[in-house]
């Protein structure tokens, strides 16, 4: 599962490395988002940041306003309406542009993602906070 903030950019660890179809030395990932309940459908390119591409596949995803300029489907700069549930598969390709599925292989990976409302996290990764009666609870922000 991917879990990932609005207006934040979101640290996104999968390992896609060892489900690669493709034989060539550079391979680059297209994700496809769906809504559950619109299915509405987000296509775009994320860079693998990853110092370990044989153990993991880092990759940042921007979340940014639906209005805003600064969309970039090529460099995982997307928006994300509504909150909620979304579906993911995961494509390689040889291109780092491309954002048809037909001209990528796969999908690799499938998955769900849960799009928050939120916009930043302290820095204990606390995003709620209950205090009982007697005990507090604190809820973490997965991969924090």
């Amino acid at each position: 599962m991917i879990v990932l903030n609005q207006n934040a950019t979101n640290n996104v660890y999968l390992t896609l490395s060892e489900s690669v179809t493709l034989t060539a030395a550079t391979v680059y990932f297209l994700f496809r988002f769906v809504d559950e309940t619109t299915k509405d459908e987000v296509l775009f390119i994320a860079s693998d940041v990853s110092t370990n591409t044989i153990r993991y596949n880092l990759f940042n995803i921007t979340l940014t306003a639906s209005t805003a300029s600064n969309i970039d489907y090529t460099n995982g700069i997307i928006s994300l309406s509504p909150f909620g549930k979304w579906t993911y598969e995961v494509y390689n390709q040889l291109s780092s542009t491309n954002l048809d599925l037909n001209n990528a292989s796969g999908p690799i990976e499938k998955g769900i993602v849960t799009v928050n409302a939120l916009s930043t996290i302290n820095v204990d990764g606390i995003v709620n906070e209950y205090t009982g009666m007697t005990e507090t609870y604190n809820y973490y922000q997965p991969g924090q």
